[in-house]
């Protein structure tokens, strides 16, 4: 798999600023790819639904790990983002996986087909 940006590093990650700029893979189903693309960030202050009817939010899951985001690819999309800091959540059980709200202001860099079945281990 060739990349035009490397992802950033776990260490990176950590000890960026709020602001800071981040490189992320995630592997998609192809509509979600296209649900990034198009996706509104929500103006600040807006409430998704009212305070008594609070639903779960959707989240997109990324990764640091270029081998992880390969591995998970299987019949998808790998999509390389660009997301600032403050925009993402560490998933506590997993080494370098992250989660964003769908919605949250982000580019895609790069987009490419994931493998077609996941090889035959021996």
């Amino acid at each position: 798999m060739k990349l035009a940006v490397i992802p950033s590093s776990e260490d990176a990650i950590r000890l960026a600023q709020p602001e800071d700029e981040l490189v992320l893979m995630a592997a998609c189903a192809p509509n979600q790819v296209g649900q990034l693309l198009t996706s509104r960030p929500r103006p600040v202050g807006t409430p998704t639904a009212p305070p008594i009817a609070r639903r779960p939010t959707e989240s997109l899951t990324l990764t640091s790990s270029t081998v992880r985001a390969w591995h998970d690819s299987a019949n998808k999309t790998v999509v390389l983002l660009s997301i600032k800091k403050r925009f993402l959540k560490k998933i506590p059980e997993s080494l370098n996986g992250w989660s964003c709200e769908i919605g949250s202001p982000l580019r895609v860099l790069q987009q490419q087909a994931g493998q077609t079945s996941l090889p035959m281990q021996s």
